[in-house]
């Protein structure tokens, strides 16, 4: 409740974004392993929603998957 109170009040579509641990079995990457990709420019950036609450971009994770991104 807390993330789509935060995601709300950062002004995203809950449709448009994705918690942190929801986007593991996705991708196949566990955190480390995303981060790392994170910062070499080669994964999308996590937005901050809320002061601790962090999300993915559901259309750039989704862009990941395809290759696209």
């Amino acid at each position: 409740k807390q993330f789509i109170a935060a995601a709300s009040a950062a002004g995203y579509d809950m449709r448009s974004v994705a918690k942190e641990q929801g986007v593991d079995p996705e991708v196949k990457l566990n955190r480390e392993q995303r981060w790392k990709l994170e910062k070499e420019g080669k994964f999308p950036k996590r937005i901050k929603i809320g002061s601790t609450a962090v999300a993915y971009r559901l259309s750039e994770i989704q862009a990941w998957i395809r290759g696209e991104w």
